[in-house]
């Protein structure tokens, strides 16, 4: 697939704000095959970690209630305290960072069904071949720490975070509904989300959203963090596809001897919807 730099694309693309009149009813997910659409995910965590990542997801195949989609990374920046190495003689002093940056036209398989709900990706394996061919690093150790970042698991949970939040049924101002989002990356996380239409015009819905998290040691375990969040998003109600998506999540974690440490991060993401190169 031929990769488009961010820049061209940015000048090449509209915010998708469309005035048209609602085809489907139902509030889902309808990715538009003659489409791509450019992710910009900015997050800040405890203001020591910061990420920001631009990605292109496309429509490849519709199959029954399933899309199959490609998420290509086109950039990948992460501020984090650092870790340095020595590669054939030679001294890299962000290990994170260069790693990263072989990402740029890498991709991922994702399937997701019409609430936004991702059920399967795949297309690590190969991602991690390709890394390490390019940057000259054991395959093995490249893979356990490129998985933290790039990983199946923890591109699932953005996505989820993102898109799952169509209820899959009419909405209309005033109305809210309730989403669970299972977050598997580490301890599983669970987001309890409510949101609710508080405009409607055209084909744009504001939405807004109120969640509780929490996270416990198995199913039967203690409960060791807790949390709320906040927010609001824009999408196109057609589509179900979000424009912009804006959260501050507050949470606590309390070590097994009581010991408590808060924790705050901020979720920023911007979604452009461009033509099909």
């Amino acid at each position: 697939m031929r990769l488009f730099c961010s820049s061209c694309l940015l000048l090449s693309c509209l915010i998708y704000f469309p005035a048209c009149r609602q085809t489907d009813p139902a509030f889902g997910f309808h990715p538009d095959s003659s489409k791509v659409y450019l992710i910009t995910w900015a997050q800040v965590t405890d203001s020591t970690r910061i990420e920001n990542i631009t990605m292109q997801l496309r429509l490849i195949q519709t199959m029954d209630s399933l899309y199959r989609l490609k998420l290509t990374f086109v950039d990948f920046k992460k501020k984090a305290p650092t870790m340095s190495f020595v590669l054939n003689g030679k001294s890299i002093p962000d290990l994170w960072q260069y790693q990263l940056g072989f990402l740029k036209g890498l991709s991922l398989d994702v399937w997701m069904n019409k609430k936004g709900e991702v059920i399967k990706m795949g297309g690590f394996d190969a991602l991690a071949d390709s890394v390490a061919a390019l940057s000259g690093e054991d395959r093995r150790e490249l893979a356990y720490s490129l998985r933290e970042d790039a990983g199946e698991e923890i591109m699932r949970d953005r996505l989820t975070r993102l898109f799952s939040f169509v209820p899959g049924r009419r909405k209309e101002t005033g109305q809210n509904w309730v989403i669970d989002q299972m977050l598997l990356r580490g301890a599983p996380v669970m987001n309890s989300n409510m949101y609710k239409m508080v405009r409607l015009k055209d084909d744009t819905a504001t939405i807004t959203v109120s969640g509780f998290v929490s996270a416990r040691q198995g199913e039967q375990g203690r409960t060791y963090m807790k949390g709320k969040l906040a927010g609001w998003l824009m999408a196109v109600y057609s589509t179900g596809i979000p424009c912009h998506y804006s959260a501050k999540t507050e949470t606590v974690l309390t070590n097994s001897d009581g010991r408590e440490r808060s924790s705050l991060q901020t979720t920023e993401v911007s979604v452009q919807t461009c033509p099909q190169p």
